[in-house]
C-alpha cells in the first residue's frame, strides 16, 4: 500500500495489518511511524542520521563515477551544483571533487546558498564543462537555464544528473543523462 504522509492517511495505516514500513522519512512524522509499532526502513538521505535503519545509495561512489564519466568524455573543466542542506549532496560533491582533483581536473562548485544565482554561475563557467548535478531535478533546471541563456548542451555544458528519473529524463531537452 502506498500512503502519502497526510494526517488523514495515518488513521488508515493504524487499522492495517502491517509487517513493516518502507518510508522516505521526514522529521514531521517520525512519531506517527513509531506509533505503528512495526519495523521501519528509511530510504531518505537528506539528513546524516535518522531514527530508523536506512537503505540509501553509495553517494560517494556516485560522485566518483560522475567525475570519471565526465573526464572520460575528454572534459578538462568540471563543475557541480547541489542543495546546501542535503547530506546526500555533500557526500556526492566531496566524492566528485576528490576524484576530479585526482584526475587533475579543474572543479568548481555551486550550492543553493551561494550569493550568485545558478543562471549567473552557469554563465561564468569555463567551456566546455562537465556539470554534475546533485539530482535529476537540479539537472533539469540547469538544462532549462542553458536553453534560455543560449548555452549549447552538450557542446558548451555537458549535464549529468543522478537518480535516473525516467519522467524527468524524457521531459528535458536534450534528454538528460543520469546516474
Amino acid at each position: 500500500t502506498h500512503v502519502l504522509p497526510e494526517p488523514q492517511h495515518w488513521d488508515l495505516l493504524k487499522g492495517q495489518p502491517l509487517h513493516g514500513v518502507i518510508a522516505y522519512v521526514e522529521a514531521d512524522y517520525v512519531d506517527e511511524l513509531r506509533a505503528l509499532r512495526v519495523p521501519v526502513v528509511d530510504v531518505a538521505n537528506w539528513r546524516q542520521q535518522g531514527p530508523f535503519p536506512r537503505v540509501v545509495p553509495d553517494d560517494d561512489a556516485i560522485g566518483v563515477l560522475a567525475a570519471d564519466y565526465l573526464t572520460d568524455l575528454g572534459l578538462k573543466h568540471l563543475a557541480t551544483i547541489g542543495f546546501r542542506d542535503a547530506a546526500f549532496y555533500a557526500i556526492r560533491r566531496d566524492g566528485f571533487i576528490r576524484r576530479a582533483r585526482q584526475l587533475q581536473r579543474d572543479v568548481l562548485a555551486w550550492s543553493s546558498n551561494d550569493a550568485l544565482d545558478m543562471r549567473t554561475w552557469l554563465g561564468q563557467l569555463p567551456r566546455p564543462v562537465g556539470l554534475f548535478c546533485g539530482n535529476d531535478g537540479l539537472a533539469a533546471e540547469a538544462l532549462e537555464i542553458c536553453r534560455h541563456a543560449g548555452i549549447r548542451v552538450p557542446e558548451d555544458v555537458c549535464v549529468l544528473g543522478v537518480d535516473n528519473d525516467e519522467l524527468i529524463g524524457r521531459m528535458t531537452h536534450p534528454p538528460l543523462s543520469s546516474i
